[in-house]
């Protein structure tokens, strides 16, 4: 995991100098609060375009698809801040595994869930049909 943290680190500071290098070779006058305001504000706007169209096209189907790409949004999030505050204070390891664990509990744990609630669904619907 600390592996993956760290390729990924790297990747955002060789990035950053990136752009910062060639901002600074254009001649542009930013600081690095500008930098951030700018590609990060760019890349909120081109991300939230892409899910609004995708999740207007999912709506057609079913909103619950919805609700599955926004949780698993955020229990992805929830779970990569708990493996960083577990290596911070030294409280547990960081380790992929823990990861894929709590994202697996969360899909297995879902599919019960949708499972009782289409099982429930039924029977509400042959009572009413009775």
């Amino acid at each position: 995991m600390m592996t993956l943290i760290s390729q990924i680190t790297n990747f955002i500071n060789d990035l950053h100098d990136s752009i910062w290098a060639y901002s600074r070779h254009l001649g542009l006058p930013f600081t690095d609060k500008d930098l951030h305001f700018w590609i990060i504000g760019l890349l909120g706007v081109f991300f939230f375009i892409f899910t609004d169209v995708l999740f207007k096209w999912l709506a057609k189907f079913n909103v619950s698809l919805i609700s599955f790409f926004f949780t698993s949004a955020i229990i992805s999030i929830l779970v990569l801040i708990l493996e960083v505050e577990q290596k911070l204070t030294g409280r547990g390891g960081m380790e992929l595994g823990d990861v894929l664990a709590s994202l697996w509990g969360f899909l297995v744990l879902l599919g019960v869930y949708l499972f009782c609630r289409f099982l429930v669904l039924r029977l509400l619907g042959l009572i009413k049909k009775h």
